[in-house]
């Protein structure tokens, strides 16, 4: 499982900041000015001709 914590973008006419944190992918529109989420886990691309 990976949490991602999601916030809002600021700007526009609700300027507020607001986070959440949720296991799954956000919807695109989850705030109405924008958001931008930081997984708990980034994985790499597994390169099969590195072995």
């Amino acid at each position: 499982m990976n949490l991602v914590i999601c916030m809002t973008a600021s700007g526009g006419e609700r300027s507020g900041f607001g986070a959440l944190m949720i296991s799954q992918l956000p919807d695109l529109h989850v705030s109405p000015n924008g958001s931008q989420v930081f997984p708990l886990y980034v994985y790499d691309l597994e390169n099969k001709d590195e072995k």
